[in-house]
């Protein structure tokens, strides 16, 4: 294996890495993250971006039940149904 290749395959597993440990996080309390829009759309959404719907309503009420904890078993209880609806297919 060249020196070339050696990089490459290194640089493969660094970003794969990065790219599952985001995965973990979009998973992870989004209320935890400094940047608790971007997560809760992870969330709501997975990787990709939210339809304006999906940002009006999951992301919305994501963020609110960062700021208000008596909403956060509303939101994670309907979290499920959010998902489905935003095309979030990393959920089961």
């Amino acid at each position: 294996m060249s020196i070339h290749a050696t990089v490459l395959a290194v640089a493969t597993l660094i970003g794969a890495s990065l790219l599952a440990s985001s995965a973990v996080q979009a998973q992870a309390n989004p209320c935890d993250s400094q940047s608790q829009r971007i997560t809760c759309s992870q969330q709501c959404c997975g990787g990709k971006t939210c339809a304006p719907a999906c940002e009006a309503d999951c992301v919305r009420a994501c963020v609110a039940a960062c700021k208000n904890p008596s909403a956060a078993s509303s939101y994670n209880s309907q979290l499920s149904t959010y998902q489905k609806r935003c095309g979030n297919r990393s959920i089961r």
